[in-house]
């Protein structure tokens, strides 16, 4: 419940902000920030090494592996940081920008203070307390960092904004996530052995991990590369609009999901039934989320953020397609985890990373390297994700492909239709909305497209509504419930 409080709340404080700061900034200062910020986010994965994880799952000797984690995980973001202040001028000639040099070694610290809320976060997700987690530090960050950028974007600070902003939001998670989950890193006893324990389970998650950071670096190295800072961050800005609806819903399922299937985890019957029960129900919420953005995302970014950030909605309606078969991948990587089969998710991540790679490669290769181009390399990966996921659960769970199928088709027929809907009123009946600023000689500004977006998206809900409920009946309300339930049988804090 604080979970989805606090993300709703985060979620419009980030999107007020980024509109905002868009409004402020160019699209080439976000590229800029956005070039090495993506590698951050790469080393931060590297930074974890699977021990979070490790220790999600650690039933034995908790003490001992919080311990050790305390001293390895800092220890190699401290490394991290190190390593990007040093190849910082390499970024800077491969890019061409003198900007980027000094930007990756100032932000270099930002590894360090993130790494230090690993294993605080590692025991709040343990122990489903998200209350003030979610619920309070989440939204703070938020505002902090949006003080932080705003106030120093008008001020002309340009990309030294978004830096600063970077420093503020991570050291408020991270001091947060540490007075929250008091970590007692005393009462264990760090040890070699203990290390080497959970880098057993954590090895093929480092495997993952290792190629998520060169998955997330194809796209920008791609674009800075063959293109300019402008186009990395029109199209950083429309992957960013694209997780939401996965940050939203199921980022926090997961977060929730993996330590209640540990826990159930030697109960073949109750993990079947929890696998069946989220597989169904997860995709009736974010199904159409997804194609409320693929259908208005275009306009919606024009009307909030301003004609020169159009190509990031036409990079928005095509990767919010690609998380969708993400969503199904992330959810089933929480199932592998849970069952111990961390194997399969360094699988699924090497089956993703090499089919983009290899996508973009050839766009590179041929000279089509453009925003759209690279948007749909993407959206392939995602059909490869969702595929890859489907086969792996039917393989380590006891289901069919059919049964999973048919947990999902209420929704899939939902948003078939839903889309259908949006299609034929945004991009025919409508076209062109976002642009409707007068009524006569008197200039609304974005009134009325917003009123448009509001009314467009009640339409394709209730399209998806209608759709669903054709297939299955009383199934929107069965899904209404169940949330409801998990709610009120949740952990007091989760």
């Amino acid at each position: 419940m604080w979970g989805s409080i606090g993300w709703i709340v985060s979620m419009v404080l980030n999107l007020a902000v980024t509109i905002v700061t868009a409004r402020l900034l160019a699209p080439e200062i976000f590229g800029l920030v956005a070039v090495v910020m993506v590698i951050i986010y790469g080393a931060q994965i590297f930074a974890d090494s699977g021990l979070k994880a490790a220790l999600v799952h650690e039933q034995e000797r908790l003490d001992d592996a919080v311990a050790t984690a305390s001293i390895a995980v800092p220890a190699i973001g401290l490394a991290a940081a190190a390593a990007l202040f040093a190849f910082a001028p390499l970024l800077a000639d491969f890019y061409g920008r003198e900007e980027v040099r000094l930007i990756a070694m100032v932000l270099s610290g930002v590894l360090f203070i993130q790494s230090l809320s690993i294993v605080p976060d590692a025991l709040i997700q343990r122990r489903m307390d998200f209350k003030w987690r979610r619920g309070v530090v989440d939204p703070l960050s938020v505002i902090i960092y949006g003080a932080v950028v705003i106030t120093l974007a008008v001020l002309g600070a340009e990309e030294w904004s978004l830096v600063a902003g970077q420093y503020a939001l991570f050291t408020t998670i991270t001091i947060g996530a540490i007075v929250i989950a008091r970590p007692n890193v005393f009462a264990g006893k760090a040890s070699i052995g203990m290390w080497r324990r959970m880098a057993r389970y954590g090895r093929p998650l480092l495997g993952a991990n290792i190629l998520e950071v060169i998955d997330q670096q194809v796209e920008p190295v791609t674009l800075g590369r063959n293109v300019n800072a402008t186009a990395v961050g029109l199209y950083n800005v429309g992957f960013r609009l694209a997780l939401l609806p996965l940050s939203g819903i199921t980022y926090i399922a997961a977060q929730v999901l993996f330590p209640a299937l540990t826990r159930v985890g030697k109960d073949a019957k109750r993990f079947r039934e929890a696998l069946l029960e989220v597989v169904g129900l997860l995709p009736l919420f974010s199904i159409p989320a997804c194609i409320t953005l693929a259908g208005l995302g275009e306009p919606a970014v024009v009307t909030l953020f301003g004609e020169r950030w159009r190509e990031a909605g036409v990079v928005l309606q095509i990767l919010v397609l690609w998380t969708l078969g993400l969503s199904i991948s992330e959810l089933s990587r929480e199932i592998f985890k849970a069952s111990g089969r961390t194997g399969m998710v360094a699988r699924n991540a090497f089956l993703e990373a090499s089919t983009l790679i290899a996508l973009v490669g050839a766009l590179w290769i041929f000279g089509q390297v453009g925003l759209v181009t690279v948007a749909l390399s993407r959206l392939a990966v995602g059909i490869v994700a969702v595929t890859a996921a489907a086969q792996a659960l039917v393989t380590v769970v006891d289901v069919t492909l059919r049964e999973l199928l048919r947990q999902v088709r209420p929704a899939v027929v939902g948003g078939i239709v839903q889309w259908i809907a949006l299609f034929g009123l945004a991009q025919i009946a409508l076209d062109g909305f976002e642009t409707w600023t007068y009524v006569g000689s008197v200039n609304l500004g974005p009134v009325i497209p917003l009123l448009m977006l509001g009314g467009l998206t009640a339409a394709g809900l209730a399209a998806f509504v209608v759709g669903a409920e054709a297939t299955k009946r009383g199934v929107i309300r069965g899904a209404i419930t169940s949330v409801r339930s998990a709610m009120g049988k949740a952990p007091t804090g989760a």
